[in-house]
């Protein structure tokens, strides 16, 4: 009812985006999400962060990466335009290679429009900040958050998205372009 009232009242509105959990996307039906693309809303972005379960938990985040796969099929099936954040160093330096693989391999089966890449910044009230200041999670240096960069980049296959590191906190603003033709471009 909203959307539908937005573009009744603003019909020069090009865009209409959302932000949304994964666990909520994949509650809905396939009707449902379509129904509500049908009533104007274009865009959904998702805070993916991980697609490795043992980061997901360590987080909690609240969802597998199975649902997190299940959430961003749907949102493409019913035409939406989706757009997936990732957040490297999430796992730390002890699950950095699997949390990277994971996530790419999750990604791959999306396919989203987009990939977005956030920097980690842990709030002191967050439950990482704890595990943080007892030592059981160590931050990697920025060579490492490269290093896994790279290793996300590299994972990713058989997709079309475009991978943007569009936010002036990240390491590598440098990192962006679309897949397959400029991940070359984005290793180097």
């Amino acid at each position: 009812e909203v959307l539908t009232l937005l573009r009744e009242k603003f019909p020069e509105i090009r865009r209409v985006t959302t932000y949304s959990r994964s666990r909520t996307i994949a509650r809905k039906s396939a009707e449902a999400l379509k129904r509500i693309k049908e009533a104007g809303l274009d865009r959904v972005h998702v805070g993916l962060e991980s697609g490795y379960d043992p980061v997901l938990k360590l987080v909690k985040k609240g969802v597998t990466a199975a649902q997190q796969i299940e959430a961003g099929q749907k949102a493409m099936a019913a035409g939406l335009e989706l757009s997936e954040y990732v957040m490297p160093g999430l796992g730390g330096q002890a699950l950095w290679k699997e949390n990277a693989t994971a996530t790419a391999e999750v990604l791959n089966q999306i396919n989203p429009h987009f990939i977005r890449i956030r920097s980690l910044r842990i709030p002191d009230r967050g439950p990482l900040s704890a595990l943080l200041k007892e030592g059981s999670v160590r931050m990697q240096t920025d060579d490492m958050l490269a290093e896994e960069l790279k290793l996300f980049i590299s994972t990713l296959s058989g997709i079309t998205s475009v991978v943007t590191s569009d936010h002036i906190m990240n390491l590598l603003e440098e990192v962006s372009g679309t897949f397959p033709e400029d991940k070359e471009k984005m290793l180097a």
